[in-house]
């Protein structure tokens, strides 16, 4: 499928696995997230549960925006959380948190169909753009998710 994506990130952070999961949930309030700037919390939920919405904006550094509502479908604290996407971009997303030597990674995988009819029409010549947007996005927030966590943890 041409407006289909499929992307695979992996954040490598220097802390556990609880500590990694407990950042992530204090991310989940409305507003910005602090150390992810191209991300906006639009609507936060009241817990991380399975049928819990969660709506994000996100700001390309391509200078598009896209808005995202994320329905929680399982979830594993602090291992495992999948949710379904609806809005500009409509599939599903898996955040996987594994433990390695001395830290987490964080597997951050999307399957999703991009739904706004400018990049649908754009798309098979954007897609490098497209996807190169997404790689950025996701190692600014990387950078500022250790630093994050860094500064979060005991001493």
């Amino acid at each position: 499928m041409r407006h289909a994506y499929a992307f695979t990130s992996r954040w490598h952070i220097a802390a556990t696995r609880e500590q990694c999961w407990a950042g992530l949930a204090d991310a989940l309030h409305t507003g910005p997230i602090s150390w992810w700037p191209a991300v906006r919390v639009a609507t936060a939920p009241a817990e991380i549960t399975p049928g819990a919405v969660v709506v994000l904006e996100v700001r390309s550094p391509l200078g598009y925006r896209l808005r995202v509502r994320l329905t929680i479908v399982a979830v594993d604290p602090p291992t495992r959380l999948e949710a379904t996407s609806s809005g500009d971009l409509a599939g599903i997303g898996i955040l996987t948190l594994t433990d390695v030597p001395g830290a987490t990674t964080l597997t951050w995988t999307w399957q999703v169909e991009v739904r706004r009819r400018w990049m649908r029409a754009t798309g098979a010549v954007l897609r490098p753009a497209f996807a190169a947007a997404h790689r950025a996005v996701m190692r600014r927030g990387e950078q500022g998710f250790a630093a994050y966590v860094a500064a979060a943890a005991p001493a």
